[in-house]
């Protein structure tokens, strides 16, 4: 056992264990070198296949997979492995402790197995192996425990002095592992270099050679290069000074130079740097949990997809026929959001990603405002980004199309009042005049105030007054009443033949108008109102998001289009989005008649062309622009916007006649209900009034006592 700690201390310079995965170089070097084992179990938790790794083929390797099969482990270890057998464990698994407490019952810790853990982080021999009973003093098992706060590992032998007689565990370390040598070959690094954690310094054509082998296509692309360490120049073959053979040898040099067998030498042994022909490509996605497994499913999804506008979908399309063409593969990246930045400046999402050089062509267009080309190439050009309101209108489209107040401004109608109400204060003066004067004047007060309304109304008067200035004011009246009925008329049959209801059509009668909104649920609309850039998008989210009440039966603010169809039939919602996805669902779900009820509303948010983009001075710029051009030429550009972008259905429908809301005529039950509520107000007053006078009546014939007539006096 001390011979054995010896040897592996001085293989620990060479050996390697990964810091979070098993080591294979490990499990060759200690179990099938040292141990000499001619078989081995390797116990993990995913499906990786280690056996290629190692050099000695004579092994029999057999993976089993913990808590993905059923293991008997007695018909398992005495089928397979008769021999010395090494087993390899890695500790992460879920479901280990169930294995390893199997093998102590069925007491494979034995000198026939050599078994090798590989603790997870944090683990120790102690916390991880206690539980088991049957580990004895002949028991070969080595723990891989790591260091804290460093990259190796130490080799645990742990032992029992008995456990039947109560003996704890011995553990004793006996080597220290790091993760590569100072020195190793590069087909010993390669393993290595694909983690992404270490750089190897070589002589890059035999790096080269190796990588051909052993990356595929997108870790090619993955690989970078740095020189400078070393000096970077031809060497050159030598000879004696003075050698009988120089001229010679020069000679046969230039020979083979010119017949092209050093070129095939080259050819050869000096291997170049596989080319990348595999691209990464960023996504603006905004949902949870997408991973680049999942972005060529969910681009050919037909119709709205959560978190994905049509215009992402109409790029991606174009560039699956660009990689169709060029026979190119990707590797996708996904991001949350098209831009955005830290408070320390950096750059955020697809944006930040393309600026960066992180990836080699975006699936989604952009905006091309004037700041943007100078870090980004701008390619093609061919789909228009549309968004705005879509709604149906009815009877009660807005708060001003339908009303009994719309044929005259306000002023006219203040006008009107007050012209009613000097009418009536003349009519009293005159009234109280002819009183004073003990002029004959017919009718009373409250006649006087009900003829001036009558004839306001256009219903005349009965009787005609008497008086000549009653006659004057009733006269005017009835002439102002008159020429108001004729504009208001004329006013209301106008626009009921003119044309059908309008509705709103700006985003200003939008807010206010009766009208409930919601918007797509993407990303641009959350950032449209963080950032509020325009006084009524302000306006919008203070009135229409935060202002409105939303039932549980109602739209949430961010809703999908095919969710929201029901609510914008009824006529009471508008629904902000992207107007190509609206007119899709709307020619699945809306009839001839509802179509031609729909209206548009833009202006909330800008309309113009998207552009496909490349980082700037990109080596694939010439080549996607050509790819773009030859689309646009063979029909192919023309056949993505006939799939991806919809125009509004067709009216065939002739115009809907609206049926009168209440809206319309709120005014004159308004006017009703004043009066009604005047009238009983009034009614109670008069009561009142008649109860006072009558008790005051009585009370003064009470106390007054009535005086006996006088007797006449005689005449003596």
């Amino acid at each position: 056992m001390k011979l054995l700690k010896c040897l592996i201390f001085l293989l620990s310079v060479l050996f390697t264990l990964s810091h979070s995965k098993i080591s294979s170089d490990l499990v060759q070097k200690y179990l099938i070198s040292v141990r000499n084992v001619k078989s081995v179990v390797m116990m993990l938790c995913s499906r990786k296949d280690l056996g290629r790794l190692f050099n000695d083929n004579s092994i029999y390797l057999t993976n089993y997979y913990i808590g993905n099969e059923i293991l008997n482990l007695s018909n398992f270890f005495s089928r397979y492995f008769i021999a010395s057998c090494g087993i390899v464990v890695d500790c992460e698994c879920p479901g280990v402790e169930e294995v390893l407490q199997n093998a102590s019952n069925y007491r494979y810790f034995n000198l026939t197995y050599n078994w090798l853990l590989f603790g997870s982080d944090g683990d120790t021999w102690e916390q991880f192996l206690d539980p088991i009973f049957n580990i004895e003093f002949s028991s070969d098992l080595v723990f891989v425990q790591h260091q804290e706060n460093s990259s190796k590992v130490d080799l645990v032998d742990v032992y029992s002095l008995g456990r039947h007689r109560g003996s704890s565990l011995i553990g004793i370390k006996f080597a220290e592992f790091d993760f590569l040598p100072t020195y190793a070959l590069i087909n010993y690094a390669i393993p290595f270099i694909k983690s992404g954690d270490w750089a190897f310094h070589c002589e890059l054509t035999e790096a080269y050679t190796e990588i051909a082998k052993h990356f595929d296509a997108s870790e090619i692309c993955d690989l970078r290069i740095v020189t400078g360490l070393m000096v970077t120049e031809y060497v050159e073959v030598i000879l004696p000074k003075l050698s009988q053979y120089r001229e010679m040898m020069k000679i046969a040099f230039m020979r083979l130079q010119e017949v092209g067998l050093v070129k095939r030498a080259l050819t050869i042994y000096r291997k170049e740097k596989p080319e990348c022909i595999s691209g990464i490509t960023v996504f603006a996605i905004d949902r949870d949990n997408v991973t680049s497994a999942d972005v060529d499913y969910l681009m050919k999804l037909p119709g709205k997809t959560l978190g994905i506008t049509t215009f992402v979908k109409y790029q991606s399309h174009l560039n699956y026929y660009l990689q169709e063409m060029y026979n190119y593969t990707m590797k996708y990246r996904v991001t949350r959001a098209w831009a955005g930045h830290l408070p320390s400046g950096y750059r955020l999402g697809l944006l930040g990603v393309m600026a960066r050089g992180e990836a080699d062509i975006s699936m989604s267009a952009v905006f091309t405002y004037i700041n943007r080309f100078d870090e980004y190439d701008f390619l093609h050009r061919s789909y228009m980004f549309e968004v705005g309101f879509v709604f149906r209108v009815g009877s009660h489209s807005s708060a001003t199309d339908a009303s009994l107040l719309a044929p005259f401004e306000n002023d006219v109608w203040i006008s009107l009042i007050v012209t009613v109400f000097i009418v009536v204060i003349i009519g009293f003066i005159v009234r109280i005049t002819f009183v004073i004067n003990k002029h004959p004047f017919s009718g009373s007060t409250a006649k006087d105030f009900v003829d001036i309304f009558a004839a306001l109304c256009q219903q005349g008067v009965d009787p005609i007054p008497e008086n000549t200035v009653q006659k004057i004011i009733i006269f005017m009246t009835l002439f102002l009443a008159f020429f108001l009925y004729n504009y208001y008329t004329s006013s209301v049959v106008g626009v009921l033949l003119s044309s059908p209801v309008k509705g709103p059509t700006t985003p200003e009668e939008i807010l206010a108008s009766n009208y409930k909104v919601c918007f797509d649920d993407v990303a641009y609309h959350k950032i449209m109102f963080r950032e509020k850039k325009k006084p009524i998008i302000e306006k919008m989210y203070i009135k229409k998001v935060l202002g409105q009440k939303r039932g549980p039966k109602d739209l949430p603010t961010y809703a999908l289009i095919n969710y929201a169809i029901p609510f914008i039939k009824s006529g009471d919602w508008a629904f902000h989005c992207e107007l190509t996805e609206a007119y899709t669902e709307i020619a699945k779900h809306f009839d001839a008649s509802e179509i031609c009820d729909l209206r548009i509303v833009t202006g909330l948010m800008v309309r113009e062309y998207v552009e496909a983009i490349l980082p700037k001075l990109s080596q694939y710029r010439e080549m996607m622009k050509i790819g773009f051009m030859r689309l646009q030429e063979v029909g192919l550009v023309k056949r993505a916007l006939t799939i991806y972008r919809k125009e509004k259905p067709e009216c065939t429908s002739g115009i809907t006649v609206f049926a009168v809301g209440f809206q319309a005529v709120s005014s004159a039950f308004y006017v009703l209900i004043f009066g009604m509520i005047t009238s009983i107000f009034i009614l109670i007053g008069e009561i009142l009034w008649k109860r006072y006078s009558s008790r005051q009546k009585s009370v003064s014939q009470k106390w007054v006592k009535p005086i006996k007539p006088l007797k006449p006096f005689k005449r003596f």
